[in-house]
C-alpha cells in the first residue's frame, strides 16, 4: 500500500469516527431538548488527526462538524448560517496548533514533555472557540458568544482532554505518521530480506537456481535441502578434479566388501 493510500484510509477512519459520533450527539440533543450539554469528540479527534498528518487533519474537523449540522437540518432543527459556519469553518482555526510542530521532533516531544501535551490541546480548543464566535458575528455580541461557548463546552474540554491524554499513552496513536512510516519501512527491510533469503534457500527456491534447476526438475521439484546439498557437493567435486562422487565411494566400498567375502570363501574351499 502506498503512503497516499494509507494516509487516505487513516484520515477516512478518523473522519468516520468524528462524523458518526457528532451525528449521534446532535440527534440525541434534538430528541431530548431539555439537556443543556452535549458531548462532542470532533475537536479532539481532529487534533489527533492533525498531529498524525499535519494540515490534512483539519478535514476531519470540518467534515465531522458538518455531519452534525446536516443531522440537525434533517431533524428539522434551527439551522442558521452562523451555526453551519461554526460547525465547519470554525475547525480551520485549529490550524494554530501547526505552529507547535516547527523545528521539533513530534514523536519525541509528545513522550518526553508533559507540558507539550497540555499546551497543544488547550491551544487547539481555545482557538476553536474563538473561531466559533467569529462565525457567529452578527448574531450576537462577540465576547458574549465567546463566553457562552467556553461555558457550554467546558464538559467537552474536560472529556476531550481525558481522551487526548489516553490516546498519547497508546503506541503509535498520537505520532507523526510520516516519520512513523519511514521508520517502519526501515525496520521491515531486514525482515523482508531474511524472508527472501529463506525462500531462496528452501527446496522450492533452490529449484529455480541455475545450479540445481535441472536436477530438481528431474525429481519433480521435490528434492529436500539435504538432497540438493549432496548433489551440489558431488558436482563441485567433479568440477574440481575429484571424479569420485559420494555414490562412487559407496559402490567401491560395497564391491570391496563383496570381493573380500568371495576371496574368503574360495580360500576355505581350497582347504
Amino acid at each position: 500500500m502506498s503512503k497516499k493510500a494509507y494516509q487516505a484510509m487513516d484520515l477516512g477512519i478518523l473522519t468516520l469516527i468524528a462524523a458518526v459520533s457528532e451525528a449521534l450527539s446532535v440527534a440525541l440533543f434534538n430528541l431530548f431538548p431539555a439537556q443543556v450539554f452535549s458531548v462532542s469528540v470532533v475537536a479532539v479527534v481532529a487534533l489527533i488527526a492533525i498531529y498524525r498528518w499535519n494540515a490534512w487533519g483539519l478535514l476531519v474537523g470540518v467534515i465531522g462538524g458538518g455531519a452534525g449540522a446536516l443531522v440537525r437540518f434533517l431533524m428539522k432543527g434551527t439551522v442558521t448560517l452562523g451555526f453551519v459556519l461554526s460547525s465547519t469553518v470554525a475547525y480551520l482555526f485549529l490550524a494554530i496548533v501547526l505552529l507547535f510542530f516547527i523545528r521539533v521532533d513530534k514523536n519525541a516531544i509528545i513522550k518526553e514533555k508533559k507540558w507539550f501535551k497540555f499546551a497543544y490541546f488547550f491551544a487547539g480548543f481555545a482557538t476553536l472557540e474563538i473561531g466559533r464566535a467569529v462565525c457567529q458575528i452578527g448574531n450576537a455580541d462577540f465576547w458574549s458568544v465567546v463566553g457562552l461557548y467556553y461555558a457550554y463546552d467546558l464538559l467537552n474540554v474536560l472529556f476531550g482532554l481525558a481522551v487526548f491524554l489516553l490516546s498519547t499513552r497508546q503506541p503509535n496513536m498520537v505520532v507523526d505518521m510520516n516519520e512513523y512510516l519511514v521508520a517502519l519501512k526501515a525496520e521491515t527491510a531486514p525482515v523482508k530480506a531474511a524472508a527472501a533469503k529463506a525462500v531462496y534457500e528452501s527446496p522450492e527456491g533452490l529449484s529455480d537456481n541455475d545450479e540445481t534447476s535441472d536436477i530438481a526438475l528431474l525429481d519433480g521439484g521435490v528434492l529436500t535441502a539435504e538432497d540438493l546439498r549432496v548433489l551440489n557437493e558431488t558436482k563441485r567435486k567433479a568440477e574440481t578434479g575429484d571424479k569420485r562422487s559420494h555414490f562412487d565411494v559407496e559402490n567401491e566400498t560395497v564391491a570391496s566388501y563383496q570381493n573380500h567375502k568371495k576371496s574368503g570363501k574360495e580360500g576355505q574351499k581350497s582347504l
